[in-house]
């Protein structure tokens, strides 16, 4: 108000003023310094009361900055928000440097220097270290900085329109910063390109192998050489019309994301199809049989003991090699015998499986030349070695799956 009277005196005083009174003088050569003078003093007499109010109001605004740079700041306002990427997978960035402007200002460094310190300039810094005054001024803002918590409620993941809180916090009464928080809308994301359930599994196809009911799930790889869906369940001894959940590679995910693109679903069920009968394999029956000679070459009679053997249950399996999935699969078939054994001094009954695993020919015979044998332990618990040939992969074989 005091400022704005003693513009009005001057205006009032004949509209001169200070440009009007010195007009043309203002390049001049040092013999003209005195006269110079000679005017800044006439004009001071004759304006006393201008003057007067003008270094007032001066005085007052001088006063009114240095109570206006003792108060708090408010960093939300200051920070500048930016959103990138694609919409659903939008990022936010700011400039994180904002609140040691503030600290450093505060404590009494000028812009350059606040802009040398924020910038982490080793020759001011230097200088800093070596001046006791900036020393203590240094360590009063770092104070500052560190009493002093922000942060965003969110900051991935973002789509247009959503709303994204800064909140700032102090531990200090003294703090250079309010604490308070701001809101932001989120807007200029990319439109995101989505893609569809078929085109995903056309591009990376799910096909099974095998036979009805006793078929495996086989799946794409990514370019990393990493299967490309993981399978909720199990991956094998399935028929024809299962259905098997699927769910997409993360990494697959977050690749596409850095695309602007989506998947119509991460979670993806198919169904099993196209699996040939077990009643297509022609010399199953024959396969099968070679097991019991197997099983008494391994329990032959002594002057110690004696071996009966008395077939269980039959189990059929189809499997992939897990070192080399490109390797055809092959069918495994074993026998579950009792082995009851009279021993001249003790007797003993236990439970074991033995049989052979084959490739597949081209007409869906198996190849009993190649066949290569196949055992497991022998134990007590007879339905401890059937859930465990189960939870390899076997599925128990009856005469009726060839109908």
């Amino acid at each position: 108000m005091y400022l704005q009277f003693a513009g009005a005196y001057i205006n009032d005083r004949s509209r001169e003023s200070f440009t009007d009174y010195f007009e043309g003088e203002l390049f001049m050569d040092v013999s003209q310094v005195g006269s110079y003078v000679d005017k800044i003093k006439e004009f001071t007499l004759k304006n006393k009361v201008a003057v007067a109010a003008v270094t007032a109001a001066v005085l007052v605004l001088g006063v009114g900055y240095q109570v206006y740079q003792s108060q708090p700041k408010s960093l939300v306002a200051a920070v500048q928000v930016e959103f990138t990427g694609y919409d659903g997978f939008g990022e936010l960035s700011y400039d994180s440097k904002e609140i040691q402007r503030i600290a450093y200002r505060s404590a009494g460094f000028n812009k350059n220097q606040t802009e040398d310190l924020v910038n982490q300039d080793a020759v001011v810094l230097s200088e800093v270290y070596a001046d006791a005054s900036l020393g203590q001024k240094y360590q009063k803002a770092a104070a500052m900085i560190s009493s002093v918590s922000y942060k965003f409620d969110k900051r991935s993941e973002l789509s247009n329109g959503d709303k994204v809180t800064l909140t700032v916090k102090t531990s200090s009464s003294k703090s250079p910063i309010k604490e308070e928080s701001k809101e932001f809308k989120v807007e200029g994301l990319k439109k995101t390109e989505t893609i569809s359930t078929k085109a995903l599994l056309e591009e990376y196809p799910v096909t099974f192998s095998g036979f009805n009911n006793y078929g495996k799930v086989e799946l794409p790889e990514d370019e990393d050489g990493y299967d490309f869906f993981t399978v909720s369940g199990k991956k094998s001894n399935y028929k024809n019309g299962d259905k098997v959940q699927l769910t997409v590679s993360p990494s697959y995910v977050s690749n596409l994301q850095t695309e602007g693109k989506k998947l119509e679903a991460t979670e993806i069920e198919v169904e099993v199809d196209g699996l040939k009968e077990i009643s297509a394999i022609s010399n199953l029956a024959e396969a099968l049989a070679k097991n019991e000679p197997y099983a008494k070459s391994q329990h032959q009679n002594t002057g110690l003991a004696t071996y009966t053997l008395e077939k269980q249950k039959d189990y059929i399996s189809y499997k992939v090699p897990l070192y080399d999935e490109t390797v055809s699969g092959q069918i495994y078939l074993v026998t579950i015998y009792k082995i009851s054994k009279a021993g001249k001094f003790d007797d003993s009954v236990e439970y074991a499986y033995y049989g052979y695993r084959y490739y597949v020919n081209a007409d869906n015979s198996l190849d009993l030349e190649t066949a290569n044998k196949v055992s497991g332990f022998s134990t007590q618990d007879y339905a401890n070695l059937r859930a465990r040939l189960e939870t390899d992969g076997y599925k128990e074989y009856k005469v009726a799956d060839k109908e």
